[in-house]
Order: structure tokens, then C-alpha cells, then sequence
């Protein structure tokens, strides 16, 4: 098995044992949305925007990052 699919399987397994806890994952965010935006001719300098980006995606990566490092889950659950 190729490490990508090991974190595949251990990213899906850690989602699993969220929702048996009962942590809601409703990805649903059309919902959401910031107010500060509407009005378009005054939205944030690019590099402000971009800055922001790169920030909230080197936190996804660090939560990957995480999920990649959490201890072994036994085959049994993550469904297969």
C-alpha cells in the first residue's frame, strides 16, 4: 500500500471516528457568508487577501500534518 493511500485511509477513518462521536461534519457553508464582502468596490488590498489565504491553507496543511501523525488505526475501522 503507498503512503498516499495510508493517509487517505487514515484521513477517512478519522472522519469516521468524528461522526461516531457525534461531531457534526456538515460541509455545507453556502450558509456562511461575510458580510464585510458585499460590497465589491471595497474588498481588501490583493496582498492582504492573498496573505490571508496562504495563512488559512498552512493551517490546513498543519491539520493534515496532524491527522498524517496520529497513531495507527486499526483496518477494522475505516470501513474496510
Amino acid at each position: 500500500m503507498s503512503d498516499d493511500r495510508r493517509l487517505i485511509d487514515k484521513i477517512w477513518a478519522h472522519a469516521f471516528q468524528l461522526r461516531d462521536r457525534g461531531v457534526g461534519l456538515n460541509l455545507d457553508i453556502t450558509w456562511q457568508r461575510d458580510q464585510s464582502l458585499e460590497d465589491l468596490d471595497h474588498l481588501p488590498a490583493a496582498e492582504i487577501l492573498a496573505s490571508e489565504i496562504v495563512g488559512d491553507l498552512n493551517a490546513a496543511l498543519e491539520e493534515f500534518a496532524a491527522v498524517a501523525a496520529a497513531p495507527e488505526v486499526p483496518s477494522n475501522a475505516s470501513g474496510s
